[in-house]
């Protein structure tokens, strides 16, 4: 397994990123490029150039998988879905792949999907076994993801989790998103958050980054000389603020060795 992990951080932002390439079978890979960026209460999630070579299941991008405890009458928590209470159990509905989605789970956290993706959200009785596959487990669940298709050689996906979400906020949400994707590639996942003026950057390898902006702004970070994770900020009085972090463990013979980053 290849990993970049990390957090940069000011007050209650920060972004994280992982170079994923996994053997699940001897003869069944799959890699892609992922990434979260943190914002107040808000976590937008990227991923791309996701590839899978097993020719009989699809691949998933799991959203969500929780547990729906029945209360005395029988009933379970509802959920909403693009302003719809549902409380039918169980059910299932696939979005419309051609317009923006929302859900709430609940334990009142939001979900918005851009349009362009295939999703599923289900109110479902589940079997499945236990962590280590020692015994079977049942449960009734709420669970939702993102189908990929079998065997894509080339896909992403995008959506945004928004903690204690009410159906209010998740339609101002839909209707305005609060960010927007620059850039999302191998070489970097780059979003600018308009609502606070922060760029995220995560850096998967070497490079100079392209020129980019949004907003009247430009993003200020030119190159790296390794993989990183950024977010930049450019304050009133035109002072640019900079949270930087190494992702990668740097081991040597088991110990973390410090190594200069150069960022222009």
């Amino acid at each position: 397994h290849t990993f970049m992990g990390g957090l940069s951080h000011r007050g209650s932002q920060g972004v994280s990123g992982m170079i994923l390439d996994q053997t699940v079978k001897p003869e069944t890979s799959f890699a892609g490029r992922k990434s979260w960026f943190f914002l107040d209460n808000q976590v937008i999630c990227l991923g791309s150039d996701i590839s899978c070579d097993e020719p009989e299941y699809p691949l998933q991008t799991n959203l969500c998988q929780k547990g729906l405890a029945p209360n005395d009458e029988g009933e379970h928590a509802p959920i909403v879905v693009d302003g719809e209470q549902v409380t039918v159990f169980p059910d299932e509905r696939q979005l419309d792949p051609a317009r923006p989605h929302w859900f709430i789970d609940p334990y009142q956290v939001g979900y918005y999907l851009p349009a362009g993706q295939t999703a599923t959200v289900a109110r479902q009785h589940q079997t499945s076994r236990s962590t280590w596959d020692e015994v079977d487990t049942e449960g009734d669940m709420v669970v939702a993801w993102i189908d990929h298709g079998v065997a894509p050689t080339d896909g992403d996906y995008e959506y945004m989790l928004v903690v204690r979400a009410t159906p209010e906020t998740m339609r101002s949400l839909s209707a305005e998103p609060p960010y927007l994707v620059i850039q999302r590639d191998q070489d970097a996942h780059i979003i600018h958050h308009a609502a606070s003026g922060l760029w995220g950057c995560v850096l998967f390898v070497e490079q100079e980054v392209a020129p980019h902006a949004a907003d009247e702004e430009i993003l200020p970070v030119k190159a790296v000389d390794r993989p990183c994770l950024i977010m930049a900020e450019t304050s009133d009085d035109g002072q640019l603020h900079l949270s930087v972090a190494d992702p990668d463990l740097n081991l040597v013979d088991g110990v973390n060795q410090a190594r200069a980053l150069q960022v222009t």
